[in-house]
């Protein structure tokens, strides 16, 4: 068991509080006794303030006016307030970020009038992919599944770090609506030594990531959500050409993920009727994030494919991250031989070069 998480947000968590008006500072603070890490604020206009901490709702019920009066709730000044202190203007899928952070701030629109923000505070938690170290040091193709809100994309950065800082692997990031990398003009340093193209629009992925591999000869690319047949058909295109990748997607079980026909070029085509897959999986590894700091690891993608059209149980592995005392837990298996292409890279990979 080894120390690993070393999380440097303060600094940027404080940058964005500044951007909220007095009363709704004075009114996270009276918060800060709760369990759990502030993920998200929401504001609408004539609503109260309402804080998520690890997923639970919290309303500023006992919030009052500078008066000591009722309860007091969001109004269109305090919006425009905001918005004037980001800097007034949104992109076209009404999301933006703050300079020099990773925080996200998405807009609700009322005809031309922006009626509700939601603050997610995102944060550079280095050292949450350390049990993942063997699969990314070996430049596997892996894809990260999980539901909304458990740490993908934290996990992903934290991957992308570890691949380019440590192993020194040449990785470029396809980067939608800055979620990875933060909007500023300079990528965020929890990428490591990565590079970073950013998509102007969802619509634009597949192109930026046909780019990445097309102009700037990368071994590894990564990519948080695969939303279409044109993210896959690239993601296909780009492990043909000898580029690794690593990517994410929404599901929460293995079957999310199996029969999912917008994925399936990713893994063999599997064909249930015949109990075959077409092809041998382009994905090599799944992980599978169950929780915070709990990763269900299918090292096999291939084998465990099989398995799950052959009606059993594919083989996991459960690597688990006390992310409140800093420890790992379990040690990952040796990588699957069947893994390498080439004898070298098998000989470097038991070696643990």
């Amino acid at each position: 068991m080894n120390r690993l998480i070393e999380n440097n947000d303060e600094a940027e968590l404080e940058r964005l509080l500044l951007t909220l008006p007095a009363w709704i500072q004075r009114v996270l603070k009276k918060f800060d006794d709760q369990p759990g890490t502030l993920e998200e604020i929401a504001l609408d206009v004539g609503g109260p303030v309402k804080l998520f901490f690890g997923g639970r709702n919290y309303q500023s019920e006992f919030g009052t006016d500078d008066l000591g009066g009722s309860r007091r709730t969001v109004q269109k000044d305090d919006i425009d307030e905001i918005v004037k202190r980001l800097g007034g203007s949104f992109r076209d899928d009404n999301r933006r970020g703050l300079e020099g952070t990773l925080h996200r701030i998405s807009a609700i629109s009322f005809g031309s009038m922006i009626s509700g923000l939601t603050i997610r505070f995102a944060r550079a938690v280095m050292g949450v992919a350390e049990p993942l170290t063997p699969f990314i040091q070996a430049g596997l193709n892996i894809l990260v599944m999980g539901p909304p809100g458990v740490g993908k994309t934290t996990l992903l950065r934290d991957i992308t770090r570890i691949a380019s800082a440590r192993w020194r692997h040449q990785v470029v990031v396809v980067d939608s609506s800055g979620e990875i990398a933060g909007e500023s003009e300079i990528p965020h340093p929890a990428i490591g030594h990565a590079r970073r193209l950013e998509v102007p629009s969802k619509e634009m992925q597949p192109w930026v990531i046909q780019q990445a591999i097309r102009n700037h000869s990368p071994k590894m690319v990564i990519i948080d959500e695969i939303t279409n047949d044109k993210d896959v058909e690239h993601l296909a295109d780009a492990t043909r050409r000898g580029v690794k990748m690593v990517a994410t997607a929404h599901g929460e079980r293995f079957s999310d993920i199996a029969e999912n026909p917008t994925v399936w070029p990713l893994v063999g085509q599997p064909n249930f009727k015949t109990k075959t897959m077409v092809r041998r999986c382009v994905i090599n590894t799944l992980v599978v994030v169950e929780a915070k700091g709990r990763y269900r690891v299918y090292d096999d993608l291939n084998h465990a494919m099989q398995q799950y059209l052959n009606g059993l149980e594919p083989d996991s592995q459960l690597l688990l991250l006390d992310l409140e005392n800093s420890i790992a837990h379990g040690e990952a298996r040796p990588i699957p031989t069947s893994h390498y292409s080439d004898s070298q890279t098998r000989r470097e990979a038991m070696s643990g070069r």
